[in-house]
């Protein structure tokens, strides 16, 4: 499988459910941040296909952000949030 590059910088969440985003081919090691005021706001991830989602080991968080960083690969992140949060993945 080819590896890419990808950098994306402040995506927006546009609505309350959770938002899946597939990274079959993305570079790893890379780092999620997520900032969201929401109380529930949460990183899942996914090894299996986006099958089954299990919580993501938060690295760093603050009163408006998660961060998390990945070790190895995966094939989804899911984002739990509110309208209008944002997340980049580098």
């Amino acid at each position: 499988m080819q590896t890419y590059t990808r950098n994306l910088q402040q995506q927006g969440v546009l609505t309350a459910t959770p938002q899946t985003l597939p990274v079959v081919g993305f570079q790893f090691p890379m780092t999620v941040t997520f900032k969201s005021t929401n109380g529930s706001r949460a990183v899942a991830i996914s090894g299996d296909g986006g099958d089954t989602f299990v919580p993501a080991t938060t690295y760093a968080s603050a009163t408006a952000a998660l961060m998390v960083h990945l070790q190895a690969p995966v094939t989804h992140i899911q984002f739990t949030g509110a309208v209008g949060d944002k997340f980049s993945i580098l």
